[in-house]
């Protein structure tokens, strides 16, 4: 009898012992992730400011697909310049209408200045008069679709250090 109460005293405390061991894992596993985010963070997790120019004409097809993907983007810092040739333009319109459902990521309209060179390039050019000193990284959109069409992806990568062979064009900007 007394020998039936040591036994269930004893396997009391193992599972006590058990359950103890089981938290203890459970709150190391938890510490770990957090050891992690904080020293990412405090040892060089680098997250400049970027601005990604979209020159936009017209509405293509899967154009909506491509300005959610844009649009929705976990990187934290990063705002879009949507240059437009014509101010009555409907790409620059359905964007706009898009980014109502990401408040998160600001978006700036521009029209690109009157050139006669017209185009995707003198797009590119306005845009670079709207870039602020808080713009560490430039992308340019079409690179961006078109790495998206590439890899088969329906978010492309916005961050620094984008493999070489994807072709995208992605630099510093200048300090003024």
């Amino acid at each position: 009898m007394a020998l039936d109460f040591v036994w269930i005293g004893l396997t009391v405390l193992a599972v006590l012992a058990f359950l103890a061991s089981v938290a203890s894992l459970v709150q190391g596993i938890r510490l770990r992730g957090g050891v992690r985010r904080g020293v990412r963070l405090a040892l060089g997790a680098f997250l400049p400011s970027i601005a990604l120019i979209l020159p936009v004409r017209g509405l293509d097809e899967g154009f909506d697909e491509n300005a959610r993907a844009l649009l929705s983007q976990a990187y934290p810092r990063y705002r879009i310049l949507v240059v437009a040739d014509d101010s009555s333009d409907p790409a620059s319109a359905q964007i706009e209408t898009i980014a109502r459902g990401f408040p998160r990521v600001p978006i700036t309209k521009i029209l690109a200045d009157a050139n006669p060179l017209g185009g995707k390039v003198n797009a590119l050019r306005s845009a670079l008069g709207h870039l602020g000193p808080e713009d560490e990284l430039l992308a340019l959109g079409q690179e961006l679709r078109m790495l998206l069409a590439r890899h088969g992806k329906t978010r492309p990568p916005i961050q620094p250090g984008l493999d070489k062979t994807s072709q995208t064009f992605m630099g510093t900007v200048a300090a003024r």
